[in-house]
């Protein structure tokens, strides 16, 4: 907290230090330009500090500590009518300044005479020239216009720095929450068959044991990252794999993966939901059966499914959709072919951030992302 206080006072002083010096380069001008006397210069600077900056300090504040809140909180015909009243209070204020330090400053400090005392008729009249109002307002008028864009453009910073965090804040939850959409009943299953396999005795239930750890190590721990060892993902895809076919075996699986994997890095859990669609027994027709191809060559991954089914048109793949339009947009391309009684998808997916896919594919095909 007090090193906001103290980075905001910081800010003000130097914003009035610009003014100073912007009003001090306008009289060097002048004077140079003029030819102006020692005496003048002396003048004009007792004018500016009695009568002049006290106006800018005064006007600026309430400016943007009254009016602004009102404008931004939009409520528009208060703000307007504040800002008016505000006007004329601060011209008021400086004519009496003007006055002040017409007859008692400028002789005090000048050691100048003076043959008039301060009047407040002579304030009165002044100020019922309306057209000298001009000369009255448009140094303090661009001072507080000045304060006020700088505010205006700090709290619109402000609203987009916190519109991004929440963004990002939003995007992040529903990446964590896709990634967790792994089916529960797998684990209820495959808990259930290693019970089976280990009352047997059976020679399969150290390997399940194994593989069912390094998934959940893999779900728990590793899948937090932004980025994981595309070997880690395979492996991962290899465990569930073989899970679910000890749990199922009528379903034939083949599986073929070419390529160097090696220092190639992809997100985690972004091949799973392909894997769990393969599973879906209800979407077979006859004998279940599925063909995975995963190639990687330099930094572009292809993976290729092929899986029997009578109920191609109805693949839909939504929120895996998202996530890759967020994390490789411009890097991907999800397709989908399907055919009388099976439907092949295919994802091509760019690894390096730092190149865009080149969509060479001559086929017709229906695309998932926008």
């Amino acid at each position: 907290m007090k090193k906001i206080l103290k980075r905001r006072i910081y800010r003000h002083l130097l914003f009035w230090a610009c003014v100073v010096v912007f009003f001090a380069g306008i009289e060097l001008a002048a004077s140079i330009a003029l030819h102006r006397d020692a005496v003048y210069q002396e003048l004009y600077w007792v004018n500016f500090i009695f009568e002049s900056f006290p106006i800018y300090l005064c006007f600026t504040y309430s400016l943007l500590y009254k009016v602004l809140p009102l404008f931004l909180g939009k409520k528009y015909l208060r703000s307007v009518l504040t800002f008016l009243g505000l006007l004329l209070l601060i011209i008021f204020l400086q004519k009496i300044l003007s006055e002040l330090d017409l007859y008692l400053i400028q002789p005090y400090i000048l050691h100048i005479s003076s043959p008039l005392a301060f009047s407040w008729a002579s304030v009165l009249a002044d100020i019922s020239h309306f057209f000298d109002w001009v000369t009255l307002t448009y140094d303090f008028l661009l001072v507080g216009f000045v304060a006020a864009a700088y505010r205006l453009f700090n709290e619109w910073i402000s609203a987009e720095r916190k519109s991004g965090q929440l963004e990002q804040e939003k995007l992040l939850t529903e990446m964590q929450l896709i990634k967790a959409q792994i089916d529960p009943d797998f684990f209820l299953h495959i808990l259930d068959d290693l019970y089976e396999e280990t009352v047997r005795a059976s020679e399969l239930a150290p390997e399940m044991v194994l593989r069912l750890s390094g998934l959940l190590s893999y779900l728990l721990y590793e899948s937090q990252a932004q980025e994981i060892v595309l070997e880690k993902e395979v492996e991962m895809i290899d465990h569930y794999i073989v899970l679910m076919q000890r749990h199922d075996p009528s379903i034939e699986i083949s599986k073929q993966i070419t390529g160097s994997m090696q220092d190639k890095y992809i997100a985690p859990m972004l091949l799973l939901p392909f894997m769990e669609y393969i599973f879906k027994k209800e979407e077979y027709d006859g004998q279940p059966w599925a063909s995975i191809y995963l190639s990687v060559h330099g930094d572009l991954l292809k993976m290729t499914l092929v899986k029997g089914t009578s109920r191609a048109g109805e693949v839909s793949f939504n929120d895996i959709s998202k996530r890759l339009d967020n994390l490789y947009h411009g890097r991907y391309e999800l397709k989908l072919l399907p055919e009388e009684d099976t439907v092949v998808i295919k994802l091509v997916l760019m690894l390096d951030p730092l190149q865009k896919i080149q969509q060479t594919h001559s086929y017709e095909t229906e695309v998932f992302t926008s």
